[in-house]
């Protein structure tokens, strides 16, 4: 996935809820922004204290005008899913910044491959296809449309009051 987006200006951020007074752990996005410098790229580590992870890092997209955010996900049991949300699901429902989620479980690619787009017609729908068009046309990948259709809609479906199929 990440050879899809080479070249990128990357941008390491990190939200956290903190109450009055209270002091964020930076070590850990510090350490990473030092490993990706290392590694040869140009970062910039930001950091989107004092609002809920998701509106955060939402409203640090935004005031940036950043074009994509890649963010990892991770599973919760789903007492605490329900209990105290996630972060990924806070994100969805507060940016209109586009979002690359990767679950935990997911493999590197080791180049960029072929992309799976899910089209429902609906306007986010042809957002997400212009994106994947972009993103195959900069990397060279197949692109999968992909519509589900309900087995409720093929099938035909029977009168009851004269037993006639109807389409």
């Amino acid at each position: 996935a990440l050879g899809l987006l080479d070249g990128a200006e990357l941008h390491l951020a990190h939200a956290e809820a903190t109450k009055d007074g209270e002091e964020a752990d930076h070590g850990a996005l510090d350490a990473a922004a030092e490993s990706l410098t290392a590694a040869g790229l140009t970062i910039t580590a930001r950091r989107a204290l004092g609002d809920p992870p998701g509106p955060g890092l939402s409203r640090l997209a935004a005031e940036e005008s950043f074009e994509l955010i890649v963010a990892g996900r991770h599973r919760q049991g789903p007492l605490k899913r329900m209990l105290y949300g996630s972060t990924s699901d806070e994100l969805i429902s507060a940016t209109r910044t586009p979002l690359f989620l990767l679950p935990e479980t997911a493999a590197e690619p080791t180049a960029p491959g072929p992309l799976l787009v899910p089209f429902d017609f609906t306007p986010s729908s042809r957002l997400a296809l212009d994106l994947a068009r972009k993103l195959a046309r900069r990397h060279p990948a197949t692109l999968t449309l992909f519509h589900a259709v309900p087995l409720a809609e093929l099938t035909p479906r029977r009168s009851v009051e004269a037993g006639a199929t109807s389409a």
